[in-house]
């Protein structure tokens, strides 16, 4: 069977006090030459991994109508994380509309074009469109939520709700996958413990079908629980960020 890797936020940009010294200026700088090295002993032939987009990638016309740098990542950020290995990436969070609906456009076609799975956009549907991975005889579904609502999503993200998630988990139980993979981005920040609540709707979505809850936000490591045969992974912390102390906190 494949291994699946997941990893936490992933911020290819600086934010407003990092401009020049953020993880988005390091990146134009060195091309993410020196992250590579994260990368040395996956095995991309037999390996799924996935990751949660924290900004867009813009082109410098949209960054001109915004009038603004900071969150922003380079258009060729895609084309880094196709090389890394990345199959499958979540959009679905509270930092991804920060260039509007254009740069929340631009960025998905930039994955996309870049051979990226990516999940989180609005379905109708399914709460959140579904992305079917297959490796080894082995079929991964996905899908992603944000819950976390600092700008106004017109519909372009997907919102985390038992209904939205009730219908993303029959969407890929149709689809008859070996495994459930739902993304959420929910809870508080540089808090160590889940909410009830949160407990209580990843628990839900075990018994509804869902086999894996991978969660990002808070910045910090969670704990990561077994509820009958399906695994909660509250939050996974940061994986690409210019917060270096908060694994103090």
């Amino acid at each position: 069977m494949p291994k699946l890797f997941l990893t936490g936020d992933i911020l290819p940009a600086d934010r407003q006090h990092t401009l020049g010294i953020g993880t988005g200026s390091k990146f134009r700088q060195t091309g993410g030459e020196h992250w590579y090295t994260f990368f040395e002993q996956f095995d991309k032939n037999d390996s799924i991994l996935f990751g949660n987009l924290e900004a867009p990638l813009v082109s410098s016309t949209i960054k001109n109508q915004c009038n603004k740098d900071f969150f922003a990542g380079d258009e060729t950020f895609s084309k880094w994380l196709s090389r890394a290995g990345f199959d499958v990436v979540s959009v679905a969070n509270n930092h991804i509309l920060e260039f509007g609906e254009a740069g929340f456009h631009h960025t998905v076609q930039a994955l996309q074009n870049d051979g990226i799975e990516t999940v989180g956009i609005f379905d109708d549907l399914h709460g959140s469109n579904l992305s079917i991975i297959k490796k080894e005889n082995c079929t991964f579904g996905f899908a992603a939520f944000n819950a976390v609502h600092d700008i106004q999503n017109d519909d372009c993200y997907a919102s985390l709700s038992e209904k939205a998630v009730k219908h993303a988990i029959d969407g890929l139980r149709k689809r008859e996958v070996d495994l459930i993979c739902l993304s959420f981005h929910w809870g508080n920040e540089y808090i160590h413990i889940p909410s009830w609540e949160q407990v209580q709707l990843a628990r839900k979505a075990i018994d509804w079908g869902a086999d894996l809850i991978i969660g990002h936000h808070p910045h910090v490591v969670q704990p990561v629980e077994q509820y009958k045969q399906g695994w909660i992974l509250y939050s996974l912390g940061n994986f690409i960020f210019d917060m270096n102390w908060s694994r103090n906190v």
